[in-house]
């Protein structure tokens, strides 16, 4: 999504920005289906932060 911050009564635009959201189950899985790389890449983040792992920038293999 896609911000705009302005400033009443004259709209004067202060910022711009935007998010990128996902979907999560209860248990923190997600509900949309991505790439194997995507998928491995957001395991080993959650990982590290239940604190099961170190991010080590081991690559992970494209294709």
């Amino acid at each position: 999504m896609d911000y705009e911050v302005r400033r009443l009564p004259d709209r004067l635009l202060l910022a711009t920005g935007f998010t990128q959201q996902v979907l999560l189950s209860p248990k923190d899985e997600l509900l949309l289906t991505f790439p194997k790389p995507v998928r491995l890449l957001v395991e080993r983040i959650h990982a590290f932060q239940r604190g099961e792992r170190e991010l080590t920038g081991e690559k992970i293999p494209i294709g």
